[in-house]
């Protein structure tokens, strides 16, 4: 059994004895291959999604699991509302950083370093696991192209061109059109099968 074998993405009444169940098993496990280090319970959270989640109190050796109101899981923050502004902030904050750091270290590179260091370190953050979240909201999608536009002008001093035509000149895509052709490309995928 794997560590992600407990997630349960269903109705948390009808599955509540089974997780409970699971719960036993893994502690009969560690006991039966005499682990001697008992589970590391800080390390295990509870994270009730939706409004109407009975939110039913869940534990390990006796001790309750504690509860979080946000959980990072492979890289993406998820919330009890299943809203992706948290995820946004932490990916905008790296990003940024990263930006922060490009800017000190190339400052007023070319075009073309510019356009590889914004396909190569910057894209990947601003991308990964695009599938799974989505940008419900303006601010959130404007905050994602704000990183873009900031890497766009490092090659250019304070007169630049506008953002379209430097990403004609990069030869780019907004992340919005990027967003949506990772969405058609999964799509496409996933009707295949």
């Amino acid at each position: 059994m794997f560590a992600d074998d407990t997630k349960i993405y269903a109705n948390p009444l009808l599955f509540y004895g089974t997780l409970r169940q699971d719960l036993k098993r893994i502690e009969k496990w560690c006991a039966d291959w005499l682990i001697p280090l008992k589970i590391s319970i800080e390390k295990c959270a509870v994270l009730h999604l939706g409004v109407n989640n009975p939110r039913l109190p869940y534990a390990i050796y006796g001790t309750p699991i504690t509860l979080c109101a946000s959980y990072t899981d492979l890289g993406v923050v998820m919330t009890e509302g299943l809203g992706w502004s948290e995820h946004v902030d932490s990916v905008c904050r790296k990003a940024s950083q990263r930006c922060f750091l490009f800017d000190r270290v190339f400052g007023n590179c070319s075009v073309s370093t510019c356009s590889q260091l914004l396909k190569s370190y910057i894209r990947p953050i601003l991308e990964y696991a695009g599938p799974v979240w989505d940008t419900r909201f303006r601010k959130d999608s404007d905050r994602l192209e704000k990183i873009q536009r900031r890497v766009t002008r490092m090659p250019y001093g304070y007169s630049r061109p506008d953002y379209e035509d430097r990403l004609r000149i990069l030869k780019l895509t907004t992340l919005e059109q990027r967003r949506l052709r990772g969405d058609l490309i999964t799509t496409f995928k996933h009707s295949r099968l």
